[in-house]
């Protein structure tokens, strides 16, 4: 008798929430879409303001990128002649030092 009585309470509960969201639905409907058009406008901002940010951020590393190859271009006199003596240095000290296989005991 508890269970039914308890399913009955539930659905008159569910049946008289229904009948209020009929009836009221132009006044729940009002702030529902309100507040729909106001996340749309503060996602439209902020992907605008990520945009701006991309786009400062990529100039900067446009212009940073100039700047390191105009350097590269520049001093290419000084570093190519001393990457190359460090280079024919790196391999002559590589192939001099090679070990010799330890001594076999006989």
């Amino acid at each position: 008798m508890k269970s039914l009585l308890s399913i009955s309470l539930k659905i008159i509960i569910a049946a008289a929430i229904g009948v209020v969201i009929i009836r009221l639905w132009p006044v729940t409907i009002i702030p529902l879409v309100l507040g729909l058009l106001v996340a749309l406008g503060l996602l439209a901002l902020s992907l605008v303001c990520l945009l701006v940010i991309g786009a400062v951020g990529g100039g900067v590393v446009a212009g940073l990128l100039a700047i390191a190859a105009g350097l590269l271009a520049v001093l290419s006199p000084l570093w190519i002649p001393a990457a190359l003596v460090l280079g024919i240095i790196w391999l002559v000290k590589k192939s001099g030092s090679s070990k010799s296989p330890p001594p076999v005991a006989a």
